[in-house]
């Protein structure tokens, strides 16, 4: 369901023949309309940022104790244009192997400077923990994301599906690596919610995890069995996050499904693959107008693309939805 909310002023970068400029939000069901009240504990548990997971990294059988703020990685300085998307080759999930995503890591630390900085005024604690390179893992997240008021997924995303597609190397992200003439055990199961997932540590020794044991592959259905309750934001900072399978009756079924199923009041989702270097960008602006203008979850969504929209613009650059236009919220608007 989608909500014209009210119309609104042009922006001062708009095109000149933009006569029309609305802010849109996405709506789960009509529920959403409900205003509810959140528990003042439940807004105390300030910002989880996961970003730049070591997918390589090797499986470990210790649990490590839960970081409190940012955790040193030291890693050797990759090109700037990697982009949030696997090799273009078509292939079976079991097969996939993502790239480094330095500017995650960047994304992450911005995202955290600004709520340091700004969540007091919204009433909340500037609480914040950073997972990077080895801690940003499924253990981690899974123990780490019912505390938190914001969640915060700066990853590679994956929607599965019958169809092979051709994916270039900057985007966060695979579509339908499957391939239909050699399907993989891993994801013939119909399930919907087992075919979403973000990719984090240790994701390429998946396939050697023991069972019962985190892998490394956050599927949507794993979220949807968290308690995420009290969870304001979601922001699923990756490609695809709000692609899934159309069921008649129930809607998109996938990761942004799991997150709502989970309790998260707002999920912001991409829905398409997005470019690493102008997600950072998009990324700012959005916790930006949030934090310091104090805008509602609508507007900050809309500030965001515009923002981006206008730097593109103003260097030069190429203008098409795909740089600016990718992320869209769904639930809560306030």
């Amino acid at each position: 369901m989608k909500l014209a909310l009210k119309p609104v002023a042009l922006a001062p970068w708009a095109h000149p023949d933009d006569d029309v400029d609305a802010t849109f939000h996405y709506l789960r069901a009509e529920r959403d309309l409900t205003l509810r009240a959140r528990p003042i504990q439940q807004a105390a548990g300030g910002l989880l940022a996961l970003a730049d997971p070591s997918y390589a990294a090797k499986l470990r059988t210790s649990a490590t104790p839960p970081p409190t703020g940012v955790i040193p990685w030291a890693l050797k300085a990759i090109s700037a244009i990697a982009r949030r998307g696997p090799s273009p080759n078509c292939l079976a999930f079991s097969e996939l192997r993502f790239k480094r995503l330095p500017n995650t890591r960047s994304e992450a630390r911005i995202v955290r400077r600004l709520w340091r900085s700004n969540d007091r005024r919204l009433g909340g604690s500037r609480r914040s923990t950073v997972l990077l390179g080895t801690q940003a893992s499924e253990e981690m997240f899974k123990a780490l994301a019912p505390k938190h008021r914001v969640l915060h997924l700066a990853t590679h995303g994956f929607f599965l599906g019958p169809e092979c597609g051709h994916v270039e190397g900057k985007s966060r992200g695979v579509v339908g690596a499957v391939d239909r003439n050699e399907p993989d055990t891993t994801t013939s199961n119909n399930n919907p919610l087992l075919r979403s997932g973000l990719a984090l540590a240790r994701f390429e020794h998946r396939a050697r995890a023991p069972l019962q044991s985190e892998n490394g592959v956050l599927t949507a259905q794993e979220v949807m069995s968290l308690d995420l309750s009290g969870v304001e934001w979601a922001v699923l900072s990756a490609c695809d996050t709000g692609r899934g399978d159309v069921a008649a009756g129930e809607g998109v079924l996938g990761l942004q499904r799991a997150f709502s199923i989970a309790g998260a009041d707002t999920v912001i989702m991409s829905l398409w693959q997005v470019d690493d270097q102008w997600t950072v960008s998009w990324m700012k602006a959005l916790y930006e107008a949030r934090l310091v203008s104090q805008l509602d979850t609508a507007e900050s969504v809309r500030h965001a693309s515009h923002a981006v929209l206008h730097d593109l613009r103003a260097s030069g650059r190429n203008e098409h939805p795909f740089y600016w236009g990718p992320f869209v919220a769904s639930g809560d608007w306030r």
